[in-house]
């Protein structure tokens, strides 16, 4: 699946393949959960992928998701919350 990347390059992977990413938010407390499901839909795509460069970018971006998910739970245990988003929808 090839998808152009900026100044008119070709690339086979882009952060856009995946849902994209919401607007940042002061103080972003994503849940670990919010993070986890990233990183399920990261593997899930490497799977479609033919190419084994974007396959390999999708799993590295879906490592980076779950050490996300991996902080977010470290300070749902300091806060005592569940993991849900109450705050932020």
């Amino acid at each position: 699946m090839e998808r152009l990347c900026g100044y008119g390059r070709h690339c086979f992977v882009t952060m856009t393949m995946l849902s994209p990413m919401p607007e940042p938010i002061a103080n972003d407390s994503r849940s670990s959960a919010y993070w986890r499901k990233r990183a399920r839909d990261a593997r899930a795509r490497s799977a479609e992928m033919a190419d084994v460069a974007a396959e390999a970018k999708l799993q590295m971006i879906a490592r980076i998701y779950d050490q996300m998910a991996d902080h977010a739970a470290k300070r749902e245990a300091r806060n005592g919350s569940s993991g849900s988003r109450s705050r932020h929808g």
